[in-house]
């Protein structure tokens, strides 16, 4: 309501801009009849936020959620005045999206008994929490890649060792008798093989 008792009710369904929600609001109060002399909503002179210009005679003007919306409080303009001007607060503050600022503006919802900012900072913390959970998966997932690469490592590293070992272990008086003896066996086949090459119909009919 206005300082002179007269009240109007303002839909800002569709406005997503801060000019958008301002001309919504001087027009819902043209469409009550009130002039732009006597009401006007605006940005502030300095700093950020909306501030509403009630020029009419009387006590108070106030600004209220209704219809269970949190319309007013989000735009800082949820409040009571008795002057001329009422004058919201900053509901666009900047500040680092970490789970630190969140946890900061929840303590502050908490001091201040603020409902609607006690849901937003939960909603930001478990946001918050579903990352860390991510990340911690994330993290599991290269821990046990790195598990299964030390393995195959110390694996290949074993089969490294066995092999230097079995060459060193090499008893090479048997490796020669072994290596000559193979030798003569591939030099018999392919001698065998040499002769069955050059046989001839008639060695056959001998």
């Amino acid at each position: 309501p206005l300082k002179d008792g007269r009240s109007f009710e303002v839909d800002m369904d569709g406005d997503l801009t801060v000019q958008e929600v301002l001309d919504t609001l001087n027009a819902a109060a043209a469409a009550a009849g009130i002039t732009p002399a006597e009401f006007s909503a605006q940005l502030v002179s300095t700093g950020n936020g909306i501030e509403i210009v009630d020029s009419t005679v009387g006590t108070t003007t106030t600004v209220a959620n209704i219809n269970n919306s949190n319309t007013a409080t989000d735009l800082g303009i949820a409040a009571s005045s008795n002057t001329a001007t009422l004058i919201g607060t900053d509901r666009a503050t900047v500040a680092v999206d970490s789970v630190f600022s969140h946890l900061m503006a929840l303590r502050d919802a908490l001091r201040l008994n603020d409902e609607r900012g006690i849901e937003f900072a939960t909603g930001k913390l478990e946001a918050d929490l579903g990352r860390a959970t991510e990340a911690r998966a994330d993290v599991g997932v290269r821990s046990r890649r790195i598990a299964e690469a030390t393995a195959r490592e110390e694996e290949l590293s074993i089969q490294d060792m066995a092999l230097r070992s079995s060459i060193q272990d090499l008893d090479f008086t048997q490796a020669a008798t072994q290596f000559a003896s193979l030798q003569q066996q591939l030099e018999a086949g392919l001698a065998g093989a040499s002769r069955a090459v050059n046989l001839s119909l008639l060695d056959f009919l001998r």
